[in-house]
């Protein structure tokens, strides 16, 4: 597999960062640099799947198995009774070749089922592996170009909020599956920085506890007590950090009120 980071990596990567910037400058062209990467990372966003078994065809890090093919042909089954009769043998062929052809990260969520049937009406399970990448490589071409023209031909108006409370309602689902992301993401950065440094002692202050370092002469007992120190500044930063969770929870809370509410749909 390729070295490269995934274009859905690097897009919750770059929100991060931004956040950050603006966090810490309060500057508005950074709030300007983040709606923009909204913007071009929402609309497939919107389309990711919430059932992991159909999600797992998308971790192009690892194999997938028959057995995975298997339980994803159960749930699109569920999700779309009328869809084709699938072969989990031939999705396993055509997951490697997206593996060997660095291509699976340019499949949109959106366009999986496509490909899965373009996949079996141009595929033969048992071919070679070089033919499934030639099937592939066009296939993901087949998609990029009816994406584009999907596009062209929606690109009606010069605002994608001139059409209207629909839009923006799809925007505002958008904006919160975002959020969703970014809570899990700082929760688990939360909870990987504890594990790391660990629980804080007793100590009546942080001058007591740099007072007991500057005392130690056990090297042993030293190390404990820096560690300590580290724990604090991780315990500062976690709260830190959880400012930010309780505030994103806040903005989902909202959103989901807006919603529940039948904001947008025209009532």
């Amino acid at each position: 597999m390729s070295d490269e980071i995934s274009p859905i990596t690097n897009a919750a990567n770059l929100l991060l960062m931004q956040h950050s910037i603006y966090a810490m400058t309060k500057d508005p062209s950074a709030i300007t640099a983040l709606q923009k990467t909204l913007e071009n990372i929402l609309p497939d966003l919107l389309f990711r799947p919430s059932d992991e078994n159909i999600l797992r065809f998308h971790d192009f890090d690892n194999v997938f198995e028959h057995g995975d093919a298997e339980k994803m042909i159960v749930a699109l089954e569920s999700t779309y009774p009328s869809m084709m009769k699938l072969n989990p043998i031939l999705i396993v062929e055509l997951h490697a070749a997206l593996r060997r052809t660095n291509l699976g990260d340019t499949l949109p969520y959106r366009d999986l089922v496509a490909f899965l049937i373009w996949g079996h009406r141009r595929a033969v399970a048992g071919w070679a592996p070089e033919k499934f990448d030639e099937v592939v490589t066009a296939t993901i071409n087949d998609i990029d170009i009816y994406n584009e023209i999907q596009t062209i031909t929606a690109s009606k108006t010069t605002s994608k909020l001139v059409d209207g409370e629909a839009d923006l309602t799809t925007f505002v689902r958008g904006l919160r599956v975002a959020l969703g992301e970014l809570i899990q993401y700082l929760k688990a950065q939360h909870q990987a920085i504890r594990e790391q440094h660990g629980g804080i002692g007793r100590h009546e202050s942080i001058e007591d506890l740099m007072t007991k370092i500057g005392n130690c002469v056990d090297k042993t007992a030293l190390k404990m007590l820096v560690q300590q120190v580290l724990a604090i500044h991780a315990a500062q930063f976690t709260m830190a950090n959880s400012g930010g969770i309780t505030y994103a929870e806040k903005m989902v809370a909202l959103i989901d009120e807006a919603l529940a509410s039948g904001y947008g749909s025209g009532e």
